[in-house]
């Protein structure tokens, strides 16, 4: 939000992200393509609680009466059903003063967090794997309760799983996030290339947007 206030909006594009992870992960993306700010904003809404607001906020932000797309990528969390509520009421805050696109993650009929479509994506062999699903394995059996029947919801599950992962895989450093720790780690990077495909797909959809259409 900062950032916002210290200057004005410079692209008719803008990704608002639930949280920071998501927006350092297409930070990330957007740099890798050499592609900046002018070409598509890129925002953390700091919370699911803070969405509708801060989207509202968004096209009353200097420049941000020029806001043509705007991008909304949020998790499921253990429940698809208040996802769709959650759009229904981002779809009412910003009305017609810009064309709405949705991306949930993992995807859209799957519940879960960025940090599900992470972790299925990491194969088997990594360093950390058998060793995160241990832990998992582990606080399972301590608490005698099957994680379907568990109070924690899969994206939390899986948010505390992968950083059991990332402790094993960067050893010297624990990090709590994952956005975080992609951009200081560049061999973190390397092996998950391909399990931020999804994200890049997003920055793709946005990017080649036709702002000229109806």
């Amino acid at each position: 939000m900062a950032k916002l206030q210290n200057r004005p909006l410079e692209s008719p594009r803008i990704i608002v992200c639930e949280g920071a992870d998501e927006a350092d992960i297409l930070i990330l993306l957007r740099n890798e393509i050499k592609k900046t700010e002018a070409d598509v904003e890129i925002v953390n809404a700091e919370g699911r609680q803070h969405l509708v607001a801060f989207c509202g906020d968004q096209l009353k932000s200097s420049g941000g009466s020029d806001i043509r797309l705007m991008a909304v990528v949020l998790d499921n969390e253990d429940d698809l059903a208040q996802t769709q509520t959650l759009m229904a009421n981002i779809r009412t805050e910003v009305g017609k003063r810009s064309e709405l696109k949705f991306y949930c993650l993992p995807s859209n009929d799957q519940t879960g967090a960025l940090e599900t479509l992470i972790r299925d994506a990491i194969p088997a062999h990594s360093p950390g794997h058998a060793c995160a699903t241990q832990w998992a394995q582990c606080v399972e059996s301590d608490t005698g309760i099957p994680p379907s029947h568990q109070k924690t919801t899969q994206a939390q599950r899986d948010k505390a799983w992968l950083q059991v992962w990332l402790t094993h895989r960067t050893r010297d450093t624990a990090y709590s996030r994952i956005g975080y720790a992609l951009a200081k780690n560049a061999d973190l990077r390397d092996e998950l290339n391909t399990a931020l495909n999804p994200l890049r797909q997003v920055l793709r959809d946005v990017l080649s947007a036709n702002l000229d259409s109806p």
